[in-house]
């Protein structure tokens, strides 16, 4: 399963390499996926353990910290700690199923999250596969990001990481002026399985 995704995550990377960014129809799902994968080629070649992408992740916590972080226009980590109490039950049953025959040890899960804000640079970025290279840098280039970046999930013979991403765009004001704003964040979660 895991190559199945891990073949399928290469090609839409291969085909959306040069695909231009419209900011009128943003593809968040796209540059969701291309994030994940930027992140995961950084763990890897870092020889640290690659994040398998979490829908219950996605979807209960991932898309509301970046958009109450959009609708604030700012970047910083809205309380999350009683939602994540509330879907770790179902994150031990989604790991269970996404590797047969093996168990949850401790039955939860430790989260981390990274957030940013930036703005569009067409300078910088014209791409998705270009954004998805640029976010994953920014937070490479500070520390206390590129540690949880790298070393969450990654300590133990059975642990296993899962990770979820989302990006979305907004206004950002700044100096007076409006720009199209660019607001995400990353959640990582380990565990140990047997």
């Amino acid at each position: 399963m895991r190559t199945i995704i891990s073949l399928i995550l290469t090609f839409i990377v291969t085909l959306t390499y040069s695909q231009v960014i419209d900011w009128d129809n943003f593809d968040t799902k796209l540059i969701d996926s291309l994030v994940l994968e930027e992140a995961n080629l950084y763990r890897k070649s870092n020889s640290k353990l690659e994040l398998t992408h979490s829908p219950i992740l996605y979807n209960h916590i991932s898309l509301r910290q970046t958009e109450i972080q959009r609708q604030q226009q700012r970047a910083f980590h809205p309380e999350v700690d009683t939602l994540f109490d509330l879907v770790q039950d179902s994150l031990v049953i989604e790991s269970e199923s996404t590797n047969p025959g093996k168990k949850n040890v401790y039955k939860s899960f430790t989260l981390a999250e990274i957030c940013i804000k930036t703005h569009k640079q067409d300078d910088k970025f014209t791409t998705y596969q270009e954004l998805a290279k640029y976010l994953i840098r920014l937070w490479i280039l500070s520390p206390a990001h590129q540690s949880f970046l790298l070393n969450w999930a990654t300590v133990g013979e059975h642990k296993y990481g899962i990770g979820a991403t989302s990006i979305q765009v907004g206004d950002y004001y700044w100096r007076g002026k409006i720009f199209v704003g660019i607001y995400a964040s990353l959640q990582i979660c380990g565990t140990y399985l047997q």
